[in-house]
């Protein structure tokens, strides 16, 4: 099977815990597994502890619309706890097919 991937990171200093409540109070439900954060969502969202200052986001869809609604839906939960983001939206051959980052 085929999926779209999203690969990108977000800047948050203060821990997995802390991340998960800010994203439970926009709706999310989220999971810190060892610092690493689980979203249930449709794309298979993960929020991996990568510097201390920020996290690796990572994901994947079979189709690019699920894929992409869940990004909407990610950035304006990132927005409104003023969470800054870039991410890189990929295709099934792995070819860059759209970007997206706070403002």
């Amino acid at each position: 099977m085929s999926f779209y991937m999203i690969a990108g990171t977000l800047s948050w200093e203060q821990g997995a815990d802390a991340l998960c409540k800010a994203l439970s109070a926009e709706g999310w439900s989220a999971h810190n597994e060892d610092g690493d954060i689980r979203l249930d969502s449709a794309a298979n969202l993960e929020l991996r502890e990568g510097f201390s200052h920020e996290f690796i986001i990572v994901g994947d869809a079979p189709e690019q619309a699920r894929l992409a609604q869940e990004l909407e839906r990610l950035a304006s939960s990132l927005n409104a706890c003023g969470i800054s983001y870039h991410w890189e939206l990929y295709d099934p051959d792995n070819r860059l097919i759209g970007e997206q980052h706070s403002a």
